[in-house]
């Protein structure tokens, strides 16, 4: 949608500076205005990135590619947890990963009382690893699938043990939910 709206407010500005200011001056305008919309565009999806790592409480999941094909794992019912990347890149998105969380200062990840358990995780599965190295690339999704719901199940386990108010309110979205007091 941002990506949209950029493209199409850019065809209008070089439109209209050209027709106001000629093409000599209208194109050095916009090739200033051009550079303040793409600091203004950066800055603007960064803000949006670390919004979208600060409120964060479920795991991260980086899963690596077919190191051969490069074909990502697609489960649909949650492929909003999981990170794919190229085979050989799963432990540098797994830092970047957790630069995003530090810089966003998420509660769930930064906070020094909170029990390694306790803190959200950012979980290489890496096809072929360790005593999985003779699984198919099927076996591999379902291995992947398995593990993202085992794991989950445990952390959601755990919040609601922790604080069953909060979890009701924020992970249940039940309304009227006093936590806190």
């Amino acid at each position: 949608m941002l990506r949209n709206f950029t493209i199409i407010s850019t065809i209008i500005l070089f439109v209209v500076l050209i027709a106001k200011f000629g093409l000599a001056m209208g194109g050095i305008l916009f090739l200033f205005s051009m550079l303040v919309v793409v600091l203004i565009y950066y800055r603007v999806d960064y803000v949006m990135t670390i919004s979208h790592y600060g409120q964060l409480y479920e795991n991260i999941y980086v899963v690596s590619n077919h190191p051969n094909t490069d074909d990502s794992i697609d489960l649909p019912e949650l492929n909003e947890l999981i990170v794919c990347c190229k085979y050989h890149d799963v432990m540098t998105i797994v830092d970047e990963q957790k630069k995003w969380l530090t810089e966003s200062k998420n509660p769930f990840f930064v906070d020094p009382a909170l029990t390694d358990r306790q803190r959200l995780q950012v979980i290489p599965i890496i096809y072929q690893d360790g005593k999985y190295v003779n699984e198919s690339w099927r076996k591999f999704a379902k291995r992947v699938k398995a593990e993202i719901q085992e794991d989950r199940a445990n952390r959601h386990e755990m919040l609601k043990k922790t604080n069953n108010d909060w979890y009701m309110k924020y992970s249940n979205h039940q309304k009227n939910v006093n936590w806190g007091k």
